[in-house]
């Protein structure tokens, strides 16, 4: 999956991302968090936000392979994609720990936080096995329509008049 993901950012050829020496994916330094959040779009729902935090080395044969994405003297670079709403720019830059956290980069493990040792941590206490403790599946014959759902929101506790407000997806979007 780190392959992949590395492959569909950066816009790199997976098959030579997957050769023997071109890449270290450290497992040690692995770190999985889960965040509940409320959610911008859908006021009154909590998010669940699932993190998996890697580390994977570049090892010096691989170096070639990354020349137009700021490597090896950690250049700026950008790359295109292309959306349904047309084609966007990413922007990168490459940081080391140190200078990511001067410069407020967010979403780094706890252990890089909290000491230079980084340790495998793996909490799945609050997993069940839907992935959401408490939650409930509906089907679209429980919720046929929006008069339907903005009824089940208000028995649930959830204030549907903040739907189609700001940021937040209308009701009929759900």
């Amino acid at each position: 999956m780190v392959v992949r993901a590395i492959s569909e950012e950066l816009s790199l050829d997976t098959e030579r991302l997957k050769k023997e020496g071109i890449l270290h994916h450290r497992l040690d330094t692995y770190n999985f968090e889960i965040e509940q959040i409320d959610s911008p779009s859908y006021p009154g729902l909590t998010s669940m936000y699932r993190t998996h935090h890697v580390q994977v080395d570049i090892l010096a044969p691989g170096l070639e392979l990354f020349e137009g994405r700021g490597l090896p003297h950690c250049g700026d670079f950008c790359t295109e994609e292309q959306t349904k709403l047309g084609s966007i720019t990413n922007y990168w830059k490459w940081y080391d720990i140190g200078a990511a956290l001067q410069s407020n980069v967010v979403k780094f493990p706890p252990q890089v936080l909290s000491s230079n040792t980084l340790t495998y941590q793996q909490d799945d206490s609050q997993e069940t096995a839907g992935g959401c403790a408490g939650a409930k599946t509906l089907t679209a014959t429980e919720l046929p329509d929006p008069v339907a759902l903005t009824a089940y929101m208000a028995r649930a506790g959830i204030d549907p008049s903040r739907y189609g407000v700001d940021k937040a997806k209308p009701v009929s979007a759900c």
